[in-house]
């Protein structure tokens, strides 16, 4: 290792001995006589030879912030139309704002949609509670909304604007209240089917009952294209207008949209939206775009 290489025996030059009468033996010597160790030698010893040194002392680590038991939301969309399971509520473009809180698997969320045109049965704020049970085979939703509108069926039958509506509580499709009850089944990320169900509990007289399905696909570089489908059952004269036949279809839509994250915890949802409504012989395109934080 670092040793340097000894010299090697060398031969002795003769030396004249004087006769003595006595002679002391002679003892021969080591040609290579031990050599005291050199600093390099000392430093090239083997590593057993010293005491070993404390090894240092791991530096704490920080621990990891605990995840948050609640979240909160508010958001801004503006859609060129406002289409609902398929269904216009209005022929004009719409601001939707939201804002939302959750915790434990239990959220609340208000959501708004307003028009320039107030005439069209557009413009009402939905106030939806809701739980969400997730499990490894998927996720189970339930929500109730109550859906409030500005507007109102007068018993003749016309829409009447600009009459107080907050405390309207008047069923049989004559009040502003409307109570919607769906049930959902999300599965899991490698395979994610949306099955949903909903019914209007109150205000209408036809119980209107919606079954709906769509399907989330990742199609790169951020992009989710969705696919749906729904239809009604049975008549829906106020809600989804459709006849009495058993099954009308009200929805039959392609989705592309994307999220970009802007920082800070801002997002910016962008959509577009084919959407067929067989049932009333229509078809859309919408585009939306909104603030998230």
């Amino acid at each position: 290792m670092g040793a340097r290489a000894q010299d090697g025996p060398r031969a002795t030059e003769p030396v004249e001995v004087q006769a003595t009468s006595e002679q002391t033996p002679q003892v021969p010597t080591d040609p290579n006589p031990a050599q005291p160790a050199t600093t390099e030698q000392q430093e090239s010893a083997p590593s057993a030879a010293r005491p070993a040194e404390p090894a240092p002392e791991a530096s704490p680590q920080p621990e990891p912030e605990p995840a948050r038991a609640y979240t909160f939301g508010v958001g801004l969309d503006l859609y060129t139309r406002f289409l609902w399971r398929g269904v216009s509520f209005g022929e004009q473009w719409t601001l939707q704002p939201t804002a939302s809180f959750a915790a434990y698997g239990l959220s609340v969320d208000l959501w708004a949609s307003a028009a320039p045109d107030q005439s069209s049965l557009v413009d009402y704020v939905g106030i939806t509670l809701g739980y969400t049970y997730e499990a490894s085979f998927g996720t189970f939703a339930v929500t109730l909304a109550d859906w409030i509108f500005t507007q109102r069926y007068t018993a003749e039958g016309t829409v009447e604007t600009g009459a107080p509506y907050l405390f309207d509580f008047d069923g049989n499709g004559n009040g502003s209240h409307w109570l919607d009850l769906t049930l959902a089944y999300t599965g899991p990320s490698a395979f994610p089917l949306t099955v949903e169900f909903g019914v209007v509990v109150y205000n209408d007289p036809d119980h209107s009952l919606y079954a709906g399905l769509r399907y989330d696909i990742d199609v790169g570089a951020g992009f989710t294209l969705t696919p749906e489908f729904g239809v009604v059952f049975g008549r829906s004269a106020r809600w989804y207008l459709t006849d009495a036949d058993p099954i009308n279809v009200t929805n039959c839509a392609l989705t592309l949209s994307r999220t970009v994250a802007l920082g800070h915890g801002i997002t910016l949802p962008l959509s577009i939206a084919l959407v067929v409504n067989p049932e009333s012989e229509r078809v859309h395109i919408v585009a939306g775009v909104g603030v998230h934080l």
